[in-house]
């Protein structure tokens, strides 16, 4: 007779680690869907009531929201994405940060001798978008070289 009791009691704790997860996880989806929500909708109480402190109020959803999740994935006993999860998270980051430093590398030069040159007048928002790239990417290699150390 074949003892199948093991891998039974294996295959449930897998099940209930999953279902923690998962429960994890929602929280920490509804912390940011919170914070979104009340967000959008401060804003449209605000355009039809035109009340500052509502609007105020939303604006600080958001983050609240965003620290809820750090909090939760922080604090979870456990880690809440698996290896999937985390490799698919991993991929979208890599083709996020191409995308951005393609457009960053493409868009830089060409508005620096456009505005030079006086062909084109560059608008000053464009020249905001260009700093935020150049502290995107500077926060992206500081971080990525302080992991390395940690690792």
């Amino acid at each position: 007779m074949i003892d199948d009791s093991v891998p039974q009691a294996d295959l449930e704790a897998a099940q209930q680690r999953q279902q923690r997860r998962q429960r994890y996880e929602q929280w920490m989806e509804r912390c940011i869907l919170g914070g979104i929500s009340i967000l959008f909708a401060s804003m449209a109480l605000w355009a039809v009531f035109d009340i500052d402190a509502v609007l105020w109020a939303g604006s600080f959803a958001l983050p609240l929201g965003y620290v809820g999740y750090i909090a939760i994935n922080s604090a979870s006993p456990m880690k809440v994405r698996d290896e999937r999860e985390m490799q698919i998270e991993n991929e979208a980051g890599r083709l996020a940060i191409y995308i951005v430093g393609l457009v960053f590398v493409t868009v830089t030069p060409l508005a620096t001798a456009a505005d030079t040159t006086g062909w084109f007048d560059v608008p000053e928002i464009l020249w905001g978008v260009i700093i935020a790239y150049v502290f995107l990417f500077t926060l992206t290699g500081a971080t990525s070289w302080w992991v390395k150390r940690q690792h």
